[in-house]
């Protein structure tokens, strides 16, 4: 039906202005009146449209007073599931109208008001803004108790009629309701809070969307804006701490390098690698996008909600879902940030004159006697000692090795917009970051297209394209061994002589390797583009739709490692080069090793969906077909024979010494069908059951079947009518109890184990006509019954809000016992049986553990504030493995988890010689106890400290097991301010090689290991200095453990929006400059370390805290 502007309905309506509609949308249905469903699109229109549509979809005319109301008013379509009767109720909410459906129209009407007597009204003004101090247009403001009421105009102002002693409810959808008494005053300013407990929010979950409120599975999501305002290099060291049962720990601060991620700890003794999905697609690498384009990240946690996933999902699932295109103009955004980085904390070595000194300490506790002829050459001199305290010798190596500090540069761009038929969102990055030294550098480029397009009103397309170009520089030599070769390297010497030449140091030159070493280079490039389509089949069955994907991905690698000798020089004291030694390369030789790996992979995805509501039930499902295929191939070489060192192609070299050092083929595929029903009754009542059937190329063909079924329930119990009419319960407005188990399978495991396979030999074989011949051998023997780990996975859950969405609890309990895993039993065969044993299925371990959120915001003056507290722990334990028949208790796995350390019960320092003669004969490991050692618990009580006294000394390893998060924000007027802080408890790190022993092969050693014992330092902290290691103190045991736990800041940041009246005449449409901090402040137990530092050596490129500006800007 044509909207008739001529016929209207003329109302007298008294002290009314004009109104917002703020409506839902609305879904199709069956039932006409006033329980009859309509369609809208989502996004902002206004009342003309709103209008147009609801006669058009329902034959019903819409009658108003035309003179009160404007109709070209915008309001914002934001949900879909409602009747037309629902929705003018809430419309007309606190206006002062009501609506009548008769004789196919529907007549706004006025209500009938409540007599008010005796006391006059006032007037009062007000102005209504949301946390940036924007107009709120369309806020409904009404007398508390009544129906009079208005609504704010385009600056956020009202104006209305009260009678004293009133209060005034301001509403707005989005946003929490809040009640003003007004007292005495004629003028208000409103800040209104954003509601983030909001039960319309929704989440993305497997193959689809859900209605928060009505999850019944264990999901954690994450907003797309919390991930930029912190600037990092790559997405998963943006997640930390943002979402419980997420674990990351990001082990070096090395270019390029991002954190290790899991969900809820270890399920399996193999991978333990969770799934991630970008928009409907499985891909690999969590750092590949830029966190510009993501729109949110979901966390699937438990089995019924990850189970739809199937063979790839036993560990969890990241559903990443980028930005679309929207209908609106053109809009450009720029987001760009510069920063300094620099180390967290990294242990300080000894100087020259500190290094000197206790080495003469050590060799004096070794025995040796600086008066004795012999052994004086060993000691340094006091005139060498004064040289080094004064500073006339030795060099600082470490700081002539690395940086104070390294800059990173971060600029996005995106676009976007759309018309009613064309939506785009187009985004373009470019990262460059720099190193703690020379010729370290990471750059990466990257770009996404989405574009979406409504052919017709039943069919919508899309293609979606990303992809991204890296190259990471660095020298030859890894950064692990360059720490190493730094903390080793003598500080009684300086790096050059004056003459410019390098110092021979008798072992590495950590300054020319990071100069002149050649490089290491690895240049990545992928591809993925991505068709989807949408086709409504209402014409079939209302809600019903069909869905599909088509993926075609291509990735590439390419390594080259150039690694060049250099030379180092001895000099007499004029300056004249006596000896000289070569080092670098391999052997002194200039090496060349190239490496590629190309993979193309495939995707398909083609399904069903029905999505409807009848009264008071809701229904959905869901039946899909999906199938993903990967070929390629990889291959690697080193050449040897380099007659120069200036061309770095492989044509250069001779023959000599050439070999090719990898080679396979890449196949991998799977197919799976999907299905899925769900049922709510009456929004009260949640059921949902699914199931995959997997079949993966990784087992046998009788065997490469899987089935996993997944079923899971909710109860709100907060929509009872007992609760709803409890007065003792109205300060909670949400409570749902949820219930899951599932299924789910895992075939990360070797492939192929089921089929013969053949290794060729390194060693030469026989000869034949004087030449050898290669060999080849059996590997490992086959299994033809290998098939799929099962995880049983159970989980329960309490979801809860009070005092209308100020303070949020969401609590799981989740168990998750794994079976049939694949490994080795540990079994003796004879030697003469030439092959070692296959896996099989018969391993199992269980993992338990927790996660607890709480949210909490509010608004006090004119701050807006929200709190989120996240908290998580996990714990495995292997319940069925082989343990060797003859290993030691300390060594057996079984019913002990993942991780867990053992050594040696330390009971303090020797403080003299005659308790070191008393203990144990006077011997500990075969060697003489001195006055300084460490001395050990004899466990075994048989009189002799030995390898067989060993116990547990802990069940947590590197990784811990509680995860702890606590993030925030806040805003007043055009300010922005934000906070995350990130911890970690349950973690342990086992000290080893130079950080606990004192001059290792005669290098430098750790300051802090010059808190040693001797007779006059009796309650040092360490054992007595020694120059090397001494077996008595070089051992694993509790004297060397130390707790890793860590509580960080995050990240920091303070951001200023400019008020839009400051930027109108510059055509900008937002502009806001921030600061932000990352990394600034970690308390730990574990003193000079980085606590997530992934080594227990010392020898790791440290993480990096960062300073960074940056600048947002919207066209």
């Amino acid at each position: 039906m044509t909207f008739n502007y001529k016929r209207v309905l003329v109302v007298p309506i008294k002290n009314s202005k004009i109104f917002i509609l703020a409506l839902s949308l609305l879904a199709s249905g069956s039932i006409f009146g006033q329980n009859q469903k309509i369609s809208l699109p989502k996004g902002t229109t206004t009342l003309q449209k709103v209008f147009q549509e609801i006669e058009k979809q329902t034959d019903l005319s819409v009658d108003y007073n035309q003179s009160k109301l404007n109709i070209n008013k915008q309001v914002v379509i934001k949900e879909q599931n409602k009747t037309l009767s629902k929705t003018l109720e809430e419309v007309l909410a606190g206006s002062g109208l009501t609506f009548k459906i008769e004789a196919g129209h529907i007549l706004i009407l006025p209500l009938a008001e409540k007599k008010e007597v005796s006391t006059p009204d006032k007037q009062i003004k007000g102005n209504v803004t949301d946390k940036n101090g924007e107009p709120i247009i369309g806020a409904n403001i009404t007398v508390k108790g009544t129906s009079r009421g208005t609504i704010t105009d385009i600056d956020g102002n009202f104006t209305l009629e009260i009678p004293a002693n009133a209060q005034i409810q301001i509403s707005y959808i989005g946003y929490l309701t809040q009640d003003i008494a007004v007292g005495n005053k004629t003028s208000l300013a409103i800040q209104l809070v954003e509601d983030t407990q909001n039960l319309e929010e929704v989440v993305v979950v497997g193959y689809g969307t859900k209605k928060k409120i009505n999850l019944t599975g264990a999901v954690a999501a994450i907003d797309g804006k919390a991930l930029v305002q912190t600037p990092v290099a790559n997405l998963s060291n943006a997640v930390a701490g943002r979402m419980p049962g997420v674990l990351a720990v990001n082990s070096s601060g090395e270019p390029s390098s991002g954190s290790t991620l899991s969900i809820r700890g270890n399920s399996t003794l193999n991978n333990n690698d969770p799934l991630i999905v970008v928009d409907g697609v499985p891909r690999d690498n969590f750092n590949a996008f830029d966190p510009n384009e993501i729109e949110s990240i979901t966390v699937l946690k438990d089995g019924a909600a990850a189970a739809i996933y199937g063979a790839r999902a036993n560990n969890g699932v990241f559903l990443v879902t980028t930005k679309r295109g929207k209908k609106e103009k053109l809009s450009l955004t720029y987001n760009g940030t510069i920063s300094s980085q620099s180390p967290t904390m990294y242990p300080e070595l000894m100087n020259a004159y500190e290094y000197a000194t206790n080495t003469n300490i050590a060799l004096d506790n070794m025995g040796y006697d600086r008066n004795n002829p012999a052994h004086a050459s060993r000691y340094y001199t006091e005139k060498d000692i004064e040289k080094y305290k004064t500073g006339q010798a030795g060099g600082d190596w470490y700081d002539a090795s690395f940086k104070d500090f390294s800059l990173m540069q971060n600029h996005n761009i995106t676009i976007n917009g759309g018309t009613e038929i064309v939506k785009y969102f187009l985004s373009m990055g470019v990262l460059d970051q720099d190193g703690m030294y020379d010729n370290i550098n990471y750059k990466a480029y990257k770009f996404r297209s989405n574009v979406d397009a409504d052919i017709s009103k039943i069919l919508r397309v899309g293609v979606s394209l990303d992809g991204r170009y890296e190259v990471t520089n660095s020298p030859s030599v890894g950064s692990t061994a360059l720490f190493q070769h730094a903390t080793a390297v003598l500080p009684t010497l300086t790096p050059y002589y004056p003459s410019g030449n390098p110092i021979n140091t008798g072992g590495e030159h950590v300054v020319e390797e990071v100069k002149h070493s050649g490089y290491n280079q690895q240049k990545y490039n992928t591809f993925q583009g991505t068709l989807s389509a949408s086709l409504k089949l209402d014409a079939i069955t209302k809600g019903l739709s069909a869905n599909a994907n088509v993926s075609f991905g291509k990735y590439y690698n390419f390594g080259k490692t150039f690694s060049t000798p250099y030379t180092m020089y001895s000099e007499d004291e004029n300056g004249n080069i006596i000896g000289s030694k070569t080092a670098g390369g391999e052997g002194g030789k200039t090496t060349l090793s190239e490496s590629f790996n190309q993979t193309y992979s495939t995707f398909l995805n083609i399904g069903l969906n029905y999505q409807r509501t009848i009264d008071k039930h809701d229904f959905s499902g869901l039946l899909v077909y999906e199938q993903n295929q990967s070929l390629g191939d990889s291959f690697s070489g080193t050449k040897r024979d380099f007659p120069i060192n200036s061309k770095d192609e492989m044509f250069v070299s001779g023959s000599l010494n050439q070999s090719m050092t990898g080679s396979s083929s890449i196949n991998d595929a799977r197919k799976g069908i999907i299905g899925r029903l769900g049922y709510i009754f009456d929004t009260k009542y949640l059921f949902e059951a699914s199931f995959r059937a997997d079949a993966s190329y990784i087992f046998p063909k009788n065997k490469r079947w899987g089935f996993f079924p997944a079923v899971s329930a909710g109860w709100r119990i907060s929509e009872e009518n007992f609760f709803k009419e409890s007065s003792s319960l109205d300060f909670i407005s949400n409570l749902k109890l949820r219930a899951s188990f599932a299924q789910v399978g895992n075939d990360k495991v070797s492939a192929y184990q089921w089929q013969d396979s053949y290794v060729l030999s390194s060693v030469d074989g026989p000869f034949y006509n004087n030449t050898a011949q290669s060999l080849i051998y059996y590997n490992v023997f086959p299994n033809s019954n290998i098939t799929w780990e099962t995880a049983n996975n159970y989980n329960i859950g309490v979801d809860a809000d009070f005092w209308q969405g100020k303070l949020g609890i969401e609590l799981d309990y989740f168990i998750k016992d794994t079976r049939d895993i694949l490994w080795s039993r540990v079994r003796s065969v004879p030697g003469t049986f030439g092959r070692s044993l296959p896996n099989e299925n018969y391993a199992s371990m269980i993992n338990k553990g927790f996660e607890i959120t709480l949210t909490h915001n509010n608004r006090v003056n004119k701050v807006n504030y929200n709190l989120r507290f996240t908290a998580s722990y996990a714990k495995d334990r292997v319940t069925k493995i082989d343990d060797p028949a003859n290993a030691m208790d300390y060594e057996k796995q079984i019913d002990r988890p993942l991780g867990f350390i053992y050594g040696y019960k330390s009971l303090g320092l020797f403080q003299s010689k005659e308790e070191a003669a008393d203990w144990m004969g006077g011997q500990q490991f075969g060697v003489n106890s001195m006055a300084g050692d460490i001395k050990y618990a004899d466990i075994d009580n048989n009189g002799i400290i030995d390898s067989r006294d060993q116990t547990v000394l802990s069940d947590n390893g590197n990784m811990p097991r509680l995860m702890l998060g606590l993030s925030g924000d806040a805003t007043w007027n055009n300010f922005d301010f934000s906070f995350l802080l990130q911890g970690a408890a349950a973690r342990n790190i086992m000290l080893s090689s130079r950080a606990r022993v004192t001059f290792l092969s005669g290098g430098n050693s750790y300051a802090y290991l010059a808190d040693a014992w001797s007779p006059e330092n009796t309650d040092a902290e360490y054992p007595q200095m020694w120059v090397g290691s001494r077996t008595i103190n070089d051992r694993n045991s509790d004297f060397w453990l130390k707790n890793a736990a860590y509580l960080r800041l995050k990240t920091i940041t303070l951001g200023y929006t400019f008020p839009k009246f400051s930027i109108r005449n510059w055509d900008i449409n937002n502009l806001r400059v921030y600061v932000s901090g990352q990394n600034l402040l970690t308390w730990s137990p574990l003193k000079g370390f980085d606590p997530e530092a992934g080594s227990g050596t010392g020898a790791y490129y440290p993480q990096q805290k960062l300073f960074s500006i940056g600048l947002n800007v919207n066209f």
